[in-house]
């Protein structure tokens, strides 16, 4: 479900989306999916326009274990003080639950800094820079004895880190783009502590008049302070977290609907560090809207 309003200067939009997967074999991996979004927007003049938005995302498992919610609450202003360039700077914050043996939650400040320039009317370049904060609750920092052991610490893990994304995209008869991305993280905890690297490219396109393809690759390295502990960050959705993938969408306009074909190839970090699992996913669908 969704709707906008708009008064005046002000924009307010909701949208809520619900999702049942039963699975008949294994009864325990059935779940609920909720998501839900909530913006407004508000003009001040031509080159400044305020946003805030409230988003939640609950995935709820039948027996509770491995059940997840994260909700964001944000707030940015967007200034554009020229037609070719466009800034957002702003503060959101986090907090995330999730049910395993124990409860565990998480709180995760993040300010972000944007800016996106058209250098034709095709052609745009963007970067971002985000510095985050993540306090562990209920999970307590660990230290490291003789290089390979283990320490549980008495107080929790907290988590510093800064990431950047350089994004370049063209738009004509085919979309396509390419970014790349760094992240620093340190942390008081042995197993919270990495760097990564990433890089994506996409293409979009038509193939004839009435069918479209996508295609995304995207390829992510981490690389831990230490490689030879097998630490275990309950942060981490193993569902979620999709290190690398390979995707492809095909779709087939029919008339006021829409069938389509799409093949995913994902490698998910698991709740363990450097330790991977790989799936594939097969979707035909039909969109049809009212």
């Amino acid at each position: 479900m969704h709707h906008e309003q708009q008064v005046a200067r002000l924009n307010v939009s909701g949208e809520l989306l619900g999702q049942v997967n039963l699975d008949a074999v294994l009864t325990d991996e059935s779940q609920l999916l909720v998501n839900a979004d909530l913006g407004l927007r508000y003009r001040l003049s031509r080159a400044i326009l305020l946003q805030g938005n409230l988003s939640h995302f609950q995935k709820s498992f039948y027996d509770r274990a491995g059940s997840y919610a994260w909700t964001d609450y944000d707030a940015f202003i967007r200034f554009s003080p020229t037609a070719r360039y466009t800034g957002w700077f702003g503060y959101r914050y986090r907090k995330k639950t999730l049910e395993a043996l124990e409860r565990f939650r998480f709180g995760e400040d993040n300010l972000e800094l944007r800016g996106r320039y058209n250098l034709t009317s095709k052609i745009f370049l963007e970067g971002v820079v985000t510095g985050s904060r993540i306090v562990h609750t209920d999970f307590n920092a660990v230290g490291v004895e003789d290089d390979t052991s283990l320490i549980l610490l008495e107080f929790p893990q907290r988590d510093r880190g800064v990431e950047g994304l350089i994004h370049l995209r063209y738009w004509g008869k085919a979309i396509v783009g390419v970014q790349a991305g760094f992240g620093n993280i340190h942390s008081n905890s042995a197993i919270g502590a990495y760097t990564s690297l990433s890089f994506q490219v996409y293409v979009s396109g038509r193939l004839r008049p009435s069918t479209f393809y996508h295609v995304v690759f995207r390829l992510l390295e981490k690389d831990y302070a230490y490689p030879k502990i097998g630490g275990e960050s309950r942060y981490r959705d193993p569902e979620e977290q999709v290190q690398n993938l390979a995707h492809i969408r095909l779709e087939q306009v029919l008339g006021s609907s829409i069938g389509y074909l799409q093949i995913s190839l994902l490698q998910n970090e698991t709740v363990f560090n450097q330790r991977y699992y790989d799936k594939t996913m097969v979707e035909i669908g039909l969109k049809y809207e009212l």
